[in-house]
């Protein structure tokens, strides 16, 4: 049988929502991830890479 595992990584965004000015402006520029990777360049994350997850923060 094979197993599913699903994590959520709630509050881990990525970029700002489409409405942000109009909604949330405090949220303009918003990239929780990408923010973390340019100040500590000691963190890597090999299996969220494997996934596309850098292929996806507008860097």
């Amino acid at each position: 049988m094979r197993k599913v595992v699903v994590i959520v990584l709630d509050g881990f965004g990525i970029g700002e929502m489409d409405d942000v000015k109009e909604t949330r402006p405090q949220d303009i520029n918003s990239n929780t991830c990408l923010h973390i990777l340019e100040r500590r360049k000691d963190v890597t994350l090999p299996n969220l890479e494997k996934l596309g997850l850098i292929n996806i923060l507008g860097t």
